[in-house]
């Protein structure tokens, strides 16, 4: 007779028409509530115990925010009403079926946001349970980032996964769900890059102190340049301050002899791994790992304008001055992402032989792709204009395919010092396509780049 009872509950409440039109569990949410509350507990429990068998495998978004809206207030209501533990727990569950929106609904940041530290708020359920849903609903994001083009959503939902990461470790969750979060938030960053790099590139700068005279180091102080990068590895997004007094080709792609080889023998004064993004794209911040002898314990962040100036400030461990900067792109691979691509271009060979200039000096490129669809690539390039070619590997490549983009990142030979080519299937001044680009390395070297497809290469 409970559950006869339970089942009247709603629709003593609710007329037929509109009983006609609902198409969720409970239809109307503060009517249903308010006669809850006449209800006894036994009846409370029953029917919140029918929700819950009646909806514990729903994936149907609309079933979901309604048992999620719903579940809140009817949790509160038994918490008030001091009910049977019992009770209190079932209101829970269905709350907790309704929480499950964070895996199969479709995203709404704030919804989202209170929904993921709400699934920690009730001590009824087991923990096990509710570290289940926040788990799943970071795991959801691995096969949707992938088909993601709306870059303003990605932001949005980077910020999302970014603030349930910060909750999880507050709270104490288990390390699978943090790696979780920390895995996502390299998918979203790859993408990022991958559709709109408003960071990425070589910034000229100029550096000062926010102290007073003597409490900032007089060489960080010469750093002139900024140089922010996709690594496309492990690494995601490089940063570093260098001075462009010190640049040098072959400090650029390591190809030097140095008993004690370290980022400053390189003019780079700072170097930065695995940065972040925040607000849209538009800050960066990153924290340095000691790999190398020369490196510092140090921070830097930034704020990068829609027209790329860029301003921001570093710290290090060594000195108590902070060192502020402000400056203006050199280049940016950023105008491939936003300038047209011509009809024209069709499917152009990505692997190959390509040959053309680096600067004023000739260069030769041979881009192979690997079973995994990444690229690797060699190049070549007579810096001494004397038929002697200096070589350098890229390790990593990839092809932004609506964009007609090639990316190639590779690492220095004797340092890590990453450097990059980006370069895009575009007209030229004569009216014909070509390959247009530049290779910049966290040294601050820059180099335009114009190449031509020669021919094919021989395969496995």
């Amino acid at each position: 007779m409970i559950r006869i009872l339970a089942s009247l509950v709603v629709t003593a409440v609710i007329s037929s028409h509109a009983m006609a039109a609902c198409q969720v569990p409970v239809c109307d949410i503060p009517a249903t509530i308010a006669d809850l509350k006449t209800k006894t507990s036994d009846v409370r429990s029953a029917f919140y115990s029918d929700l819950y068998q009646n909806n514990l495998s729903s994936k149907d978004q609309a079933v979901l925010r309604n048992l999620n809206a719903f579940g809140a207030q009817a949790y509160k209501l038994s918490k008030d009403l001091n009910d049977a533990k019992v009770t209190v727990k079932w209101a829970a569950d269905v709350r907790q079926i309704g929480q499950g929106l964070l895996t199969y609904a479709s995203f709404n940041k704030a919804e989202f946001i209170s929904t993921y530290s709400e699934s920690a708020s009730m001590p009824e359920l087991t923990r096990d349970s509710q570290q289940r849903v926040r788990y799943a609903a970071l795991f959801r994001w691995r096969t949707a980032i992938p088909v993601m083009f709306n870059v303003k959503e990605i932001y949005e939902v980077y910020d999302y996964v970014q603030k349930s990461s910060d909750f999880s470790i507050s709270i104490g969750d288990e390390d699978y769900i943090v790696r979780e979060a920390s895995n996502v938030l390299e998918l979203l960053s790859a993408r990022i890059s991958y559709l709109f790099p408003l960071y990425e590139g070589v910034y000229s700068i100029k550096t000062t102190c926010n102290q007073l005279v003597g409490q900032c180091s007089e060489k960080d102080l010469a750093s002139d340049r900024l140089v922010v990068m996709d690594s496309l590895t492990d690494h995601l997004i490089v940063a570093s301050l260098a001075i462009s007094s010190e640049i040098s080709f072959n400090y650029a792609i390591g190809n030097y002899n140095d008993t004690n080889p370290s980022h400053e023998t390189d003019g780079i004064n700072f170097l930065f791994y695995k940065s972040y993004v925040k607000n849209s794209g538009t800050e960066l911040y990153s924290k340095s790992d000691v790999l190398y002898v020369g490196d510092r314990p140090a921070e830097i962040k930034f704020t990068v304008a829609q027209n790329q100036d860029v301003s921001g400030s570093a710290v290090t461990s060594r000195y108590v001055g902070a060192l502020n900067y402000a400056g203006k792109v050199i280049f940016s691979p950023l105008k491939y992402y936003t300038d047209e691509v011509p009809l024209q271009a069709g499917e152009q060979p990505i692997t190959g032989e390509f040959t053309g200039k680096f600067g004023s000096h000739n260069m030769r490129l041979i881009i192979r792709q690997k079973m995994d669809k990444a690229l690797m690539a060699s190049a070549f390039v007579d810096t001494e204009d004397n038929g002697n070619f200096e070589k350098f590997d890229f390790s990593m490549g990839n092809f932004v395919t609506h964009r007609q983009l090639i990316n190639l990142t590779g690492i220095g030979m004797i340092n890590y010092t990453p450097y990059k080519i980006a370069m895009a299937y575009r007209f030229g001044a004569d009216n014909k396509l070509h390959w247009f680009g530049g290779f910049y390395s966290v040294n601050g070297l820059y180099s335009e780049i114009a190449l031509d497809y020669v021919g094919p290469v021989t395969g496995l």
